[in-house]
């Protein structure tokens, strides 16, 4: 029995945009994320403290005006003076980075993949 032969055929397709393959991706992993209920816990959690919370606490406490872009910067941690949420948003965003791409790098440490990025 003889090798058969394997020829290459180029790839006759269009490149998408950067923004359309960088969704495409965080879809994926969002997909694959969604499927663990911790992830979801831990989602859930957050957005509750970072996000309901001092839109509550906002509109419940005496103020002169409240304005939208008060609630944003409150909610962000961004305000400086008197807000009990000051860097939680920041806190938030590292802890969820953290728990996606440990997972992403644990996979590509598995398939050996990592250390072809890195080398």
């Amino acid at each position: 029995m003889g090798i058969e032969r394997v020829e290459y055929k180029p790839w006759e397709g269009e490149k998408k945009g950067r923004l359309h393959r960088i969704y495409s991706m965080v879809k994926k992993v969002f997909k694959h994320k969604t499927k663990s209920k911790g992830f979801l816990i831990f989602l859930i959690i957050g957005i509750v403290l970072v996000h309901v919370f001092p839109i509550i606490t906002n509109s419940l406490t005496p103020h002169s005006m409240l304005t939208p872009e008060m609630m944003i910067a409150q909610g962000m941690g961004l305000e400086e003076e008197g807000g009990y949420l000051t860097g939680l948003f920041l806190l938030f965003t590292l802890l969820l980075a953290a728990v996606v791409c440990s997972d992403l790098v644990s996979q590509d440490l598995k398939d050996n993949s990592f250390i072809l990025y890195f080398s």
